[in-house]
Order: C-alpha cells, then sequence, then structure tokens
C-alpha cells in the first residue's frame, strides 16, 4: 500500500476508506498528504478544520465486531502522554472516534520523515545523535511507567534542530516498552542505511529490534557511549576558561550550512554534549514548570568563541542550561543545551507562535550556569532570529519572580553574531539569564532560534 491508498490492510471492505482529502472524526479534520502506514495505523499530516491548523493525525481502524473496548483501550493509553510535551514526543491535543475508526490528533512537527533523512545517507555519528534524544524521551517516560507505541520508523519525523520526534503518537493495546526499544532499535537502523560502517551502532540496533537489549536506559546509555568524543562514566561537570583565541568571521558557507532546511548534515563539532544528557524535558508528562527541572550537564568542551573586534577574548565554558519561563512550561526544554554546546549548526528555538508572546507571558528564554560565579565582559548570540529582543539578565533566586532579576544588557539581534556588553557594574554571577522578549519574524509567525551563545569575561581591573 502507498501513502494514499484507501483503507488500511486487514479492513473490512464494507467500510469506506480513507485518501486525500476525506474529512474524518465527524468532519472536523482532513487528510491531506500520507505520511505512511505501519501495522494497523495510518499517518497523516492533516488539517483541522476548527481551529484552522496543521495537525499530525494518526487513524487507527476499529477492529470488526469492537464493542467500544478498542477506543477506550487506546484513549487510556495514549492518554498518559497527552496535552503535555513529552520531550521528543508531539504533544497530543484529542483522540477522537467516529464509527469507523479512531484518529489521535497531535501537533505538527516540521521537517523531514525518518526516511528521508536517512536517504541523505548521514554520518554514522550524526544518525546516533539524531536518534539519541528519542532514546532519551522513551527512557524517562518508561521511569514514569507510560508507554509511547515507537513500533515503526514511519512514526518518527525529525525535526528543525535535527532531533527524531515521535511524530505520530498512539499507543495501541498491546505496546509494552519492548515494543518501544525495537522502534528504537529501527530507527537507528533506518539511519545507517546498508552500509557496512559503524558496526558497533549497527549490533546496537540489531540487539534491541531483536529484544536483545530490553530497556531503553540500556539503549540510550551504549548509544551515547559510541558517540565521537564520548566522556567517560560520570564525569565532573567542570566549566574550563580558555586560552585567549581569535576566529575568523564565519564565512557565507559557514551560514549557508546554518539555514539549511534540514540539519541532517550537521557537523560533529560539540556532539559530546548529548552524551552526557542526563534528563528529558522537566516537561516530561506531568508539565510542571519547566525551570524547576534539573538543567542539562555539559561536558567540559573548549568554547567556541565569536569574531574579535580589536583584542582577544576569554571565553567561559557554561556548566549546565535550561529553558526558563515564568508563566507556564518553558519552550523545548529537551533542546536547550543545543544552544551552547559549541556547534553553530545547531540551534535552540521556541515554539512557533501565530502572534508575538503571547498574553500574559513577561518572555521567555534560557538559564546559563557556570561552575563559579565569573563576572562577564560580553555576551554574543549567533541567530539567524534578526528583529528579536534580548535581555541579559542576573538569573532570579531560586526561580523567583522576573522582578529580582537585574537587566545588565540588552540587544535587538541582527542575523549572524550580535554582541552584547554587560554592565560593568555588574557583580560576578554564577547564572544568567538570557530573556527573550519579543521573538523574531518567521513568515506569518513568529519564532526565535539561538545557534549559539557565548560569554566572556570582563577583562578590566
Amino acid at each position: 500500500m502507498t501513502e494514499q491508498d484507501g483503507a488500511t490492510p486487514g479492513e473490512p471492505p464494507d467500510r469506506p476508506p480513507v485518501g486525500a482529502g476525506s474529512l474524518v472524526a465527524d468532519g472536523r479534520y482532513r487528510l491531506v498528504d500520507g505520511a505512511g502506514t505501519t501495522v494497523g495505523l495510518q499517518c497523516w499530516r492533516g488539517h483541522d478544520t476548527v481551529m484552522n491548523r496543521t495537525v499530525a493525525l494518526t487513524v487507527a481502524p476499529r477492529p470488526a465486531g469492537d464493542d467500544g473496548a478498542f477506543f477506550h483501550a487506546l484513549c487510556v493509553r495514549t492518554a498518559s502522554a497527552a496535552f503535555a510535551r513529552v520531550g521528543s514526543a508531539a504533544r497530543v491535543f484529542d483522540v477522537a472516534d467516529d464509527a469507523a475508526r479512531c484518529v489521535v490528533v497531535s501537533e505538527w512537527t516540521p521537517g523531514r520523515s525518518l526516511h528521508d533523512v536517512a536517504g541523505d545517507r548521514p554520518d554514522p555519528a550524526v544518525a546516533a545523535r539524531t536518534v539519541l534524544r528519542l532514546a532519551e524521551t522513551v527512557r524517562t517516560a518508561h521511569r514514569q511507567s507510560t508507554i509511547l507505541g515507537l513500533d515503526d520508523p514511519v512514526r518518527i519525523r525529525v525535526d528543525e534542530s535535527g532531533a527524531a520526534v515521535l511524530a505520530f503518537p498512539a499507543t495501541l493495546p498491546g505496546a509494552d516498552e519492548t515494543t518501544d526499544v525495537a522502534g528504537l532499535g529501527a530507527a537507528l537502523k533506518c539511519m545507517l542505511g546498508d552500509r557496512g560502517s559503524a558496526p558497533a551502532m549497527r549490533a546496537l540496533a540489531d540487539e534491541a529490534v531483536d529484544g536483545s537489549v530490553r530497556t531503553a536506559a540500556v539503549f540510550a546509555e551504549r548509544l551515547g557511549r559510541l558517540l565521537p568524543g564520548a566522556p567517560p562514566d560520570r564525569p565532573e561537570p567542570v566549566a574550563r576558561i580558555a586560552a585567549p583565541v581569535r576566529d575568523p568571521k564565519p564565512s557565507p558557507a559557514t551560514t549557508a550550512r546554518r539555514s539549511a532546511a534540514v540539519p541532517a548534515v550537521v557537523a560533529l563539532v560539540g556532539v559530546a554534549c548529548l552524551a552526557a544528557v542526563g534528563w528529558v524535558a522537566g516537561t516530561a508528562l506531568s508539565g510542571p514548570r519547566a525551570e524547576s527541572a534539573a538543567p542539562t550537564t555539559l561536558p567540559v568542551i573548549v568554547a567556541a568563541s565569536p569574531p574579535t573586534v580589536g583584542g582577544t577574548t576569554v571565553p567561559v565554558v557554561p556548566r549546565a542550561v535550561r529553558a526558563h519561563a515564568q508563566e507556564g512550561a518553558a519552550d523545548n526544554a529537551v533542546t536547550a543545551d543545543l544552544a551552547v554546546d559549541g556547534n553553530p549548526n545547531t540551534a535552540w528555538s521556541t515554539e512557533l507562535y501565530p502572534r508575538q508572546l503571547p498574553a500574559g507571558r513577561a518572555g521567555l528564554g534560557l538559564t546559563v550556569a557556570f561552575a563559579q560565579p565569573v563576572r562577564l565582559g560580553e555576551v554574543w548570540i549567533d541567530s539567524l532570529s534578526a528583529g528579536t529582543h534580548v535581555e541579559i539578565r542576573t538569573a532570579p533566586d531560586g526561580g523567583g519572580p522576573l522582578h529580582l532579576s537585574q537587566v545588565v544588557g540588552t540587544a535587538t539581534l541582527d542575523e549572524g553574531i550580535t554582541r552584547i556588553p554587560v554592565a560593568a557594574t555588574a557583580a560576578p554571577m554564577s547564572e544568567v539569564l538570557v530573556w527573550i522578549t519579543r521573538l523574531g519574524p518567521a513568515g506569518d509567525r513568529f519564532r526565535t532560534s539561538l545557534s549559539e551563545v557565548g560569554f566572556t569575561t570582563f577583562d578590566g581591573p
């Protein structure tokens, strides 16, 4: 069956087939483009005719003779991860029912299908990095007794930051933890392709598929260790002041790479950061305030530095970073470390908003921690989100209200690198808040992406 064919294999012939343009769930959702099929499911890009938005639709035909038990089981099992972002799993909006089918409605993941990205024949380390975040998400879900139903790479898309996302969530009856682990193995095999490279990664993928690796924790740990530059077990998170450096201005080719539509060719600089990821989004499953979660701890790396102007800079490496919000859940907490990973080809992004910051939100951003208090002289931000307004603030103690913090620098971002001087009167800080008060335009909507944020110490008296 192709993406546009009618009924799912095994569907009784007396049920009307679904195809592009069909309406499901009592006419609310329109099927637009097929994204593939797996056993008992069809995956679609769809349109919510009431909310006028693009959604992901996972269509599950009701078994013949079903008395309602199938829909009830699907609702109960899927709802454990519904209505809250679960790291690298799409947020579920609704589980709808009609006479013939059940439809899981979730947020649409911009990017490309995993199969399309795999067709680019990515480097094995890039393939592993793409899958690692999803493995960390599955591990966290299992720790909270939640099954995601990750049974086939068809359900996975690679988002704009280069992370694999369970884009078509639906937890069918019978799915268990081994189903998710096998799905991770299948995703890794898909990304590695049929080449003979990376035998250790390929062995891990095979063992996950055949059931030899039975837990997501083991899968994620082994995959992280296989990444180039992976730190030893239990690394001590120590920030290091690097020697003064002078980097040339980024070339046009670098800028072009950074603005590529899909970061499947992510450079390997800073890939060690992901091997030390010990947490997944603070909003996972239960959805509390993300700033209260444990931050991402970063391994020791030499900090990247922007081009200098009339002198040298002394960069300081962050110890940890976490997404921050004063009201509600923080945006994309699971990818916060991409803003300080030393790799300008990756980025942390806010959500895509239909208008400027939602009513009631003063802003959003990142809290960056250092191993010891530092006296900052400058913060620089590499971003393609021109027009974004950023404040550099002291971080409020204990995640307190914003008015308890102090603005020590401010700027409107240009495309590329923007330097933000920090007030000379600012005291040494162990944490700093990179606070976005106005988003950059993204077509007819608004979003800000920070490719890299760097910090330099004050070189004055």
